[in-house]
């Protein structure tokens, strides 16, 4: 019986081999499904979702669902966060994953996979150099 199990998995492991997945370098043949990318902007020491960047968000989430009306689909969503540049290491991490939660939330109470959804905070630099315009959530989105 044994045998036969271990024979039964090998041959769909073989078969799992061939089949072939499509090529998915460069942008997607569909133009409803260019990747996209949105900047969510906070107040200092905040990490709710102000109004217009709320529509924002809604803007983006139209937008994947056309391109999974016209066949295609959202392949992931990236939330990078960034932290009050004067904030402790502590306050810092706080906020990135508040900030990171808020719009991961906001995207999925719009029907965003939470399974599709990675969320990464930004490391500080280490090199002196002040990163421009902080207090903020990236989205990314890749389409095909």
């Amino acid at each position: 019986m044994k045998s036969v199990i271990w024979a039964a998995l090998s041959a769909a492991f073989v078969c799992a081999a061939c089949v072939s997945t499509p090529e998915r370098d460069g942008p997607s043949p569909r133009a409803e499904c260019a990747n996209e990318t949105a900047t969510i902007y906070f107040e200092p020491d905040a990490a709710s979702l102000p109004e217009p960047s709320a529509r924002l968000v809604a803007d983006l989430v139209q937008r994947m669902n056309a391109c999974t009306g016209a066949g295609g689909e959202v392949e992931r969503v990236s939330i990078v966060s960034f932290p009050d540049e004067r904030a402790s290491r502590r306050e810092a991490n706080a906020e990135m994953d508040a900030r990171a939660a808020v719009v991961r939330d906001a995207l999925t109470r719009l029907g965003v996979p939470a399974y599709k959804i990675v969320t990464r905070d930004y490391s500080r630099r280490t090199d002196g150099e002040r990163a421009i315009m902080q207090r903020r959530a990236e989205i990314h989105v890749e389409m095909w």
